[in-house]
This record gives structure tokens, sequence and C-alpha cells, in this order.
């Protein structure tokens, strides 16, 4: 099959039919118009950085791609590839992390089975779902690398990668209390929210809210409470450990009475703001039915959603890498995953 050029292709998508609002349904829609930032079809405004508009493939195939910038920072980004059944993530670029402060490292996925187009990335969405609570998988091989400054070139993460990754996801409609967090002067809600369950013992999931014609506008990652692990040293009995941080779990609930959660400093043993509970059952773990989880980041609590006037650039190109000279992504070899010139795996 032969893919539109991706200006042709934008044309198309802001014409005024794919601008019309949406309503809400149960019944399949085209996730494009939630993920793409149709409503700016001058490419001239960020929210809270977040910046998504077509590109050609980096791989240099005729897939239609389009390049999802991140922090305002043209060093961040993800690309997304598209084909009429799916929308695919193929590659995140993370040279610096204003939040965790963790830089130059990169992902690539691939989906694994035929019928996901050429160089695929692993299923971010599938074009059409049911927005249901349907469970979809995307089944997928995962390469990491990061970049050694001793050597002045990306190395493989073998512990961050994967031959054999499952993650199950869902979709369902939200409205949000954005009360003064949204400053973009914009109607966001209903949002369509991506339910990521990518954590395979159900301890942890993650949530990403689109709303029509804008994008990306909010981000939650949870972690069942009563899964986390201890702090070591602690005496209380209160203070565990989170992905990115730490808790004290002043109550720990029961079946009918959410837990009492607050954010913990750990350099400076103290306990700090609230936070917010949710109950979920995981799609892995069913037969314990509803849990608690703690919402440990909230991109709405962290910062308020704002407009910026400002277009992100982004390089495809290694620069750093010595050795290589011109490389850009796709020239990082695969372990697990193909990239344009290499053997399949």
């Amino acid at each position: 099959m032969q893919f539109l050029h991706p200006m042709t292709l934008l044309a198309m998508l802001f014409s005024a039919a794919t601008l019309a609002a949406a309503a809400p349904t149960t019944q399949p829609i085209d996730v494009l118009d939630y993920f793409l930032q149709k409503d700016d079809p001058t490419e001239s405004w960020t929210l809270n950085g977040h910046d998504v508009r077509p590109d050609s493939d980096p791989e240099c195939t005729d897939t239609m791609t389009f390049i999802a910038n991140k922090w305002s920072r043209p060093e961040c980004y993800e690309v997304f590839k598209v084909t009429p059944t799916e929308l695919q993530i193929r590659y995140e670029v993370v040279r610096s992390d204003p939040v965790t402060g963790h830089h130059n490292w990169i992902r690539r996925y691939q989906e694994i089975g035929a019928g996901h187009g050429k160089f695929p990335g692993h299923v971010w969405m599938p074009r059409h779902p049911a927005v249901d609570g349907t469970i979809y998988k995307t089944h997928m091989t995962k390469d990491r690398w990061v970049f050694d400054d001793a050597s002045k070139s990306y190395v493989i993460d073998k512990a961050g990668s994967s031959s054999d990754s499952t993650i199950a996801f869902s979709f369902a409609w939200a409205n949000n209390n954005w009360d003064d967090r949204n400053r973009t002067g914009m109607e966001l809600d209903p949002t369509l929210r991506l339910i990521s369950e990518w954590q395979r013992e159900g301890k942890i999931f993650e949530t990403y809210d689109y709303s029509h014609g804008k994008g990306l506008t909010r981000w939650r990652w949870m972690e069942r409470v009563n899964t986390l692990p201890p702090v070591p040293g602690d005496t209380s009995g209160k203070i565990f450990k989170c992905e990115n941080g730490a808790v004290c779990v002043e109550s720990p609930g029961d079946k009918d009475h959410p837990p009492i959660v607050f954010k913990y400093d750990l350099d400076q043993r103290k306990k700090l703001d609230p936070l917010e509970i949710i109950s979920f059952k995981s799609h892995w773990d069913p037969d314990l039915g509803a849990q608690w989880y703690v919402v440990y980041r909230d991109s709405l609590r962290e910062a308020p959603l704002v407009r910026k006037d400002e277009r992100i650039a982004h390089d495809f190109t290694l620069s750093e890498w010595k050795a290589k000279p011109g490389a850009t992504i796709k020239d990082l070899p695969g372990l697990f995953t193909q990239g344009p010139g290499d053997a399949k795996p």
C-alpha cells in the first residue's frame, strides 16, 4: 500500500470535517482525532511543551509518521508511525529529563508478528478502538541504549531490553476536575483515556488523557498500595518505596475505606502532601478484585496545563556518537528489534 506524504496527510487531517467536535461514544473512533493537535493547523503552539506534527520517517520508509516532542525540548521526542489500523510508537529519545535528571537513552520498539507495516513499532493504540473497557494487547520486543560517556557511544542496556513484552490496554471516556489547573483557555473535556497495564503483576499502571484536537493533556502513574516495598531501615512500618520516590502510608485502609497516603521526602524524613487514592481492577490479576492504588505521579498536580506559543524542533542525528559521524537513530544496531539494514532478529 502506498502511504501519503506527511504534508498531504496534514492538509487532509485539518479539513473542516475532521475539525468538527466528536461526541463521546462507545462505538469505534479514530484515535488520531485525539492524539494529534488538529486544532493547531499552523503549528504555532504547544500544551505544556508537548508538540505533535508530521515528519518524514527517520528510517526512510514512506510510512506515515508523526513526532511528539516533550517538555519543550528538541532533544526529547517520540516517533510514531501510522497504518490504516494502528498508531505505533517506534522510538523514544531522551537526551535530558527535567524531572528525573536521567539523560541520553533511546528505546526502539517492534511488534511481534506479521501485518504491522515496514519497520513497525509497538501498537500504542488501535486506530478504531471501542471505548468501553475492551482489553487490547500489544506483543512486542524492545531495545534500550544508553550513552556511555567513556566511549562516547550508545551501548545496549540488556536489562532494559526485552525479547518478549506484552502490554494490556483499554479505553474510557473521562472528565477531569481541572479547577484552575487548565490555563490553556481551551475546553478539554471529555478526554479519551488510554489505560496502559504494562506491569505484568498488576502492581503499576499508567493513564494518558487525550483531548479532541489538542493531543495529550494529562498523564498519571499509579502503584498498588499493598504491594509497595518497605524502605530499608524504617522502623515505623509506614514508609514505602515507589518507582521514583517514597510514600508514607498513614493508614492501610480496608476493602471499603481507602488508605491514607502522603508523599514522603527521604532526605528530610518528612511527610509531604496527601496523595490521591483510586480503586482499580487489574487485567493481569483479576482474581484479586478491585485494589487501592496511589496516584504517585500526576502531570496536572505537578504543573498547570498551559499553552505556549512555540514550535519545537527535533533532530534525528546522534552527533555525540563520535565513532559514527553522521549517525542517526536509524543506525542503532538491533538486539531484539530490527533496524533498517539489520538482519531479522
